[in-house]
């Protein structure tokens, strides 16, 4: 059984058992910055798509500091992360900036917009990375995503479906996976009993019905 947290029922009849697993993810999710018209709800939009920007961007500072070699000790870790802070939250804040713009300016809420948005993040990234090739490459891949999950939003597919594996999958401390070693079981099991016929038709004699 999984670790069983209590938590009070809408009734407020008393606590019920209920797991981790099973509730929702904490915060927006990142697609939700492509919902809606694109010239509104330009700071929800920024703040969502900053939020998670700057969790990358700390997560790479943080992979840069402790795997590359570096001296200098705090002012130098200080400048990793100012120098990766850049590029991802000032490439989410590039990112919705443009569509809001790009969006006020035609009137439209469509794909295009998200293109223009990856094309103005791919410069910032090329003059950060003073490399051109790194501004077009990841400019036109950012285009290419952006206007897909634009896309999506707008027909009702999903490019990125949230899955909550403990819920749907289980997990380390769930029931559903419990591979306990058990004797097997003697004879053919069968799910009712209109089945041990098909059973002894193909000469399996020996069966039983599973309760």
């Amino acid at each position: 059984m999984g670790f069983l947290p209590f938590a009070l029922n809408r009734d407020n009849a008393g606590p019920i058992p209920c797991r981790w697993s099973d509730g929702k993810p904490k915060g927006p999710l990142l697609v939700e910055a492509w919902d809606g018209k694109d010239d509104e709800n330009f700071i929800r939009k920024t703040m969502i798509v900053s939020r998670h920007t700057a969790l990358f961007g700390g997560f790479f500072a943080l992979a840069d500091i402790v795997l590359m070699p570096h001296k200098g000790g705090i002012p130098t870790a200080l400048t990793r992360i100012k120098w990766w802070s850049i590029p991802f939250i000032g490439g989410g804040l590039t990112y919705t900036a443009t569509v809001n713009m790009v969006g006020g300016l035609r009137g439209k809420s469509d794909q295009y917009n998200h293109a223009a948005a990856g094309l103005a993040v791919g410069c910032l990234l090329g003059k950060h990375s003073k490399s051109v090739i790194t501004g077009v490459v990841m400019g036109t891949i950012l285009a290419v995503v952006g206007s897909v999950i634009k896309d999506s939003r707008i027909h009702g597919y999903e490019v990125m479906p949230f899955v909550n594996s403990g819920k749907q999958r289980g997990n380390a401390f769930s029931y559903k996976y419990d591979f306990t070693p058990r004797p097997n079981r003697t004879g053919y099991w069968v799910r009712s009993e209109e089945e041990i016929e098909e059973v002894q038709k193909r000469g399996q004699l020996a069966t039983r019905i599973a309760n």
